[in-house]
Protein backbone atom coordinates (compact mmCIF):
# COMPACT_ATOMS: atom_id res chain seq x y z
CA UNK A 1 0.00 0.00 0.00
CA UNK A 2 1.67 3.01 -1.25
CA UNK A 3 1.87 6.84 -1.41
CA UNK A 4 3.46 9.34 -3.37
CA UNK A 5 3.53 12.20 -1.03
CA UNK A 6 2.16 10.64 2.03
CA UNK A 7 0.32 12.91 5.07
CA UNK A 8 1.07 16.47 4.12
CA UNK A 9 -2.00 17.50 6.36
CA UNK A 10 -0.85 15.96 8.96
CA UNK A 11 2.47 17.27 8.48
CA UNK A 12 1.57 20.72 8.00
CA UNK A 13 -0.48 20.69 10.82
CA UNK A 14 1.89 19.63 13.06
CA UNK A 15 4.42 22.34 11.99
CA UNK A 16 1.73 24.99 12.56
CA UNK A 17 1.33 23.78 16.57
CA UNK A 18 5.18 23.94 16.99
CA UNK A 19 5.73 27.41 15.37
CA UNK A 20 2.96 27.89 18.02
CA UNK A 21 3.17 26.71 21.15
CA UNK A 22 6.87 25.09 20.64
CA UNK A 23 8.30 21.46 20.50
CA UNK A 24 6.40 19.77 23.20
CA UNK A 25 2.77 20.49 21.35
CA UNK A 26 4.02 18.14 18.77
CA UNK A 27 2.02 15.24 18.83
CA UNK A 28 4.03 11.54 19.87
CA UNK A 29 2.11 9.94 16.80
CA UNK A 30 3.71 12.50 14.40
CA UNK A 31 6.69 10.58 12.99
CA UNK A 32 3.75 7.41 12.56
CA UNK A 33 1.29 9.71 11.04
CA UNK A 34 4.11 10.88 8.38
CA UNK A 35 5.69 7.69 7.27
CA UNK A 36 5.04 6.89 3.80
CA UNK A 37 4.79 3.28 4.90
CA UNK A 38 1.68 3.96 7.75
CA UNK A 39 -1.46 2.63 5.77
CA UNK A 40 0.47 -1.01 5.20
CA UNK A 41 1.01 -1.06 8.63
CA UNK A 42 -2.09 -0.69 10.03
CA UNK A 43 -3.83 -2.46 6.94
CA UNK A 44 -1.01 -5.64 8.39
CA UNK A 45 -1.76 -4.49 12.01
CA UNK A 46 -5.66 -4.79 11.13
CA UNK A 47 -6.15 -7.76 9.31
CA UNK A 48 -2.84 -9.92 11.07
CA UNK A 49 -1.02 -10.20 7.73
CA UNK A 50 2.79 -11.14 8.09
CA UNK A 51 3.92 -10.94 4.69
CA UNK A 52 6.05 -8.27 3.08
CA UNK A 53 5.01 -4.84 4.34
CA UNK A 54 5.89 -1.24 2.54
CA UNK A 55 5.33 1.62 0.55
CA UNK A 56 6.62 2.42 -2.48
CA UNK A 57 6.85 6.10 -4.05
CA UNK A 58 7.00 6.96 -7.89
CA UNK A 59 4.83 9.64 -8.19
CA UNK A 60 1.73 9.28 -10.42
CA UNK A 61 2.51 5.62 -10.77
CA UNK A 62 2.59 4.82 -7.06
CA UNK A 63 -0.20 2.79 -6.74
CA UNK A 64 0.14 0.93 -9.95
CA UNK A 65 3.91 0.07 -9.16
CA UNK A 66 2.32 -1.06 -5.73
CA UNK A 67 0.24 -3.82 -7.85
CA UNK A 68 3.02 -4.82 -10.21
CA UNK A 69 5.84 -4.76 -7.54
CA UNK A 70 2.83 -7.33 -5.54
CA UNK A 71 2.69 -9.67 -8.86
CA UNK A 72 6.08 -9.96 -8.87
CA UNK A 73 6.04 -11.05 -5.33
CA UNK A 74 3.63 -13.62 -6.17
CA UNK A 75 4.92 -14.85 -9.42
CA UNK A 76 8.33 -15.69 -7.54
CA UNK A 77 6.33 -17.60 -4.57
CA UNK A 78 7.28 -14.56 -1.70
CA UNK A 79 3.61 -14.57 -1.17
CA UNK A 80 0.50 -16.30 -1.85
CA UNK A 81 -1.99 -13.21 -1.30
CA UNK A 82 -1.07 -9.33 -1.12
CA UNK A 83 -3.25 -6.12 -0.65
CA UNK A 84 -1.71 -3.75 -3.20
CA UNK A 85 -2.68 -0.04 -4.02
CA UNK A 86 -2.45 3.50 -3.79
CA UNK A 87 -3.47 6.45 -1.66
CA UNK A 88 -3.18 10.25 -2.08
CA UNK A 89 -4.90 13.08 -0.01
CA UNK A 90 -1.79 16.04 -0.63
CA UNK A 91 -4.40 18.49 -1.90
CA UNK A 92 -3.24 21.53 0.56
CA UNK A 93 -2.31 24.55 -0.35
CA UNK A 94 1.85 24.28 -0.53
CA UNK A 95 1.25 20.94 -2.72
CA UNK A 96 -1.21 22.57 -4.83
CA UNK A 97 1.12 26.03 -5.64
CA UNK A 98 4.55 23.75 -5.45
CA UNK A 99 2.96 21.95 -9.09
CA UNK A 100 1.16 25.25 -10.02
CA UNK A 101 4.84 26.90 -9.85
CA UNK A 102 6.23 24.12 -11.79
CA UNK A 103 3.59 24.72 -14.18
CA UNK A 104 2.92 20.90 -14.22
CA UNK A 105 -1.18 21.69 -13.55
CA UNK A 106 -3.97 21.98 -16.23
CA UNK A 107 -4.82 25.51 -17.15
CA UNK A 108 -8.75 25.64 -18.56
CA UNK A 109 -9.31 23.80 -21.92
CA UNK A 110 -10.66 24.91 -25.26
CA UNK A 111 -12.12 28.45 -25.48
CA UNK A 112 -11.10 28.91 -21.25
CA UNK A 113 -13.53 26.56 -20.05
CA UNK A 114 -12.73 25.12 -16.69
CA UNK A 115 -14.71 21.92 -16.92
CA UNK A 116 -12.39 20.54 -19.87
CA UNK A 117 -9.09 20.98 -18.00
CA UNK A 118 -8.66 17.07 -17.28
CA UNK A 119 -7.90 15.63 -20.58
CA UNK A 120 -4.97 13.38 -20.16
CA UNK A 121 -4.41 12.03 -23.50
CA UNK A 122 -5.38 15.36 -25.46
CA UNK A 123 -2.56 16.70 -27.67
CA UNK A 124 -3.72 19.80 -26.38
CA UNK A 125 -3.48 19.02 -23.19
CA UNK A 126 -1.96 21.34 -20.82
CA UNK A 127 -0.74 19.49 -17.57
CA UNK A 128 -2.70 17.05 -14.71
CA UNK A 129 -5.24 18.14 -11.94
CA UNK A 130 -4.84 17.20 -8.88
CA UNK A 131 -7.00 15.01 -6.58
CA UNK A 132 -7.83 12.55 -3.92
CA UNK A 133 -8.35 9.31 -3.72
CA UNK A 134 -7.33 5.89 -2.97
CA UNK A 135 -7.56 2.12 -5.11
CA UNK A 136 -6.86 -1.08 -3.62
CA UNK A 137 -6.99 -4.47 -5.02
CA UNK A 138 -6.32 -8.21 -3.14
CA UNK A 139 -3.96 -10.01 -5.65
CA UNK A 140 -4.15 -13.77 -5.11
CA UNK A 141 -1.69 -16.59 -6.43
CA UNK A 142 -4.43 -18.11 -9.08
CA UNK A 143 -3.57 -21.64 -7.52
CA UNK A 144 -4.07 -20.32 -3.66
CA UNK A 145 -7.09 -18.99 -5.06
CA UNK A 146 -8.86 -22.15 -6.95
CA UNK A 147 -7.29 -24.13 -3.57
CA UNK A 148 -9.92 -22.14 -1.62
CA UNK A 149 -13.08 -21.79 -4.03
CA UNK A 150 -12.22 -18.09 -5.07
CA UNK A 151 -14.52 -16.72 -7.39
CA UNK A 152 -11.51 -15.19 -9.64
CA UNK A 153 -12.80 -11.87 -11.32
CA UNK A 154 -9.60 -10.48 -13.13
CA UNK A 155 -5.81 -11.82 -13.94
CA UNK A 156 -2.38 -9.26 -14.30
CA UNK A 157 -1.64 -10.12 -17.31
CA UNK A 158 1.13 -7.61 -17.99
CA UNK A 159 2.95 -4.14 -16.97
CA UNK A 160 5.59 -2.54 -18.15
CA UNK A 161 7.83 -0.34 -15.44
CA UNK A 162 10.19 2.71 -17.04
CA UNK A 163 11.30 6.19 -17.07
CA UNK A 164 10.68 8.68 -19.17
CA UNK A 165 14.54 10.22 -17.73
CA UNK A 166 14.35 13.44 -19.21
CA UNK A 167 12.21 16.22 -16.54
CA UNK A 168 10.84 16.08 -13.62
CA UNK A 169 7.11 17.16 -14.29
CA UNK A 170 6.79 16.59 -18.17
CA UNK A 171 6.83 13.41 -20.53
CA UNK A 172 9.44 12.81 -23.02
CA UNK A 173 8.37 14.51 -26.10
CA UNK A 174 8.38 11.70 -28.50
CA UNK A 175 6.63 9.48 -25.67
CA UNK A 176 9.61 7.08 -25.54
CA UNK A 177 8.88 5.93 -22.14
CA UNK A 178 5.31 4.85 -22.68
CA UNK A 179 6.16 3.20 -25.40
CA UNK A 180 8.64 1.43 -23.64
CA UNK A 181 6.22 0.27 -20.82
CA UNK A 182 3.80 -0.60 -23.22
CA UNK A 183 6.19 -3.05 -24.91
CA UNK A 184 6.96 -4.34 -21.50
CA UNK A 185 3.74 -5.05 -20.99
CA UNK A 186 1.99 -6.81 -24.07
CA UNK A 187 6.05 -8.98 -24.12
CA UNK A 188 5.19 -10.25 -20.38
CA UNK A 189 1.62 -10.89 -21.44
CA UNK A 190 2.74 -12.91 -24.45
CA UNK A 191 0.32 -10.69 -26.36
Amino acid sequence: MSTGMGSVDVFEHQIEKSAARGPRAVSPYFVPGVMRDGAAALISMRYGLMGPSYSLASACATGTHSIATSALMIEAGDADVMVAGGAEAATRLNTVAGFGNARALGRAGPGGDPTKVCRPFDKGRSGFVMGEGAGVLVLEAEEHARARGATILAYVAGFGMTTDAQHLTRPHTEGLGLSLAIERALARAAI
